[in-house]
C-alpha cells in the first residue's frame, strides 16, 4: 500500500499512469486501487484492521509504503475475511 498513486515504484505502475511519474513500466492488465480518504498514519482502517505506515525515508522523510494489519491479534482466517469486508471501499483510480 502506497499514500498516493505517485508513491508507487515505477514498474509496477502501469504504463497508462505515466502522468504520475513518467517511468512507469508496469503491466498493462494492473489497476491501481485506492481506499478512503484521509492522512496516512497509523490509525484504524476498518473493523480489526488498521494502517501501519512503514518508517519515513531518510533521504526525503517521505512514507512511501505501508501495510494493513490486525489491530490486534487473530487466527488468520479472521484477518483474511477482514480484508475481504473492505472490498465495497475499494475504487479504481483512474489514470
Amino acid at each position: 500500500m502506497v499514500p498516493s498513486v505517485d508513491k508507487f515504484k515505477s514498474f509496477r505502475l502501469p504504463r497508462r499512469y505515466s502522468r504520475y511519474n513518467r517511468s512507469a513500466s508496469g503491466k498493462e492488465d494492473h489497476f491501481v486501487w485506492r481506499m478512503g480518504e484521509g492522512p496516512f498514519i497509523l490509525a484504524p482502517v476498518a473493523a480489526g484492521l488498521q494502517l501501519r505506515p512503514d518508517r519515513p525515508d531518510p533521504k526525503t522523510g517521505d512514507i512511501e509504503h505501508g501495510v494493513i494489519e490486525p489491530s490486534q491479534r487473530m487466527r488468520l482466517e479472521d484477518y483474511e475475511q477482514s480484508l475481504v469486508a473492505t472490498r465495497d471501499d475499494w475504487s479504481i483510480e483512474e489514470p
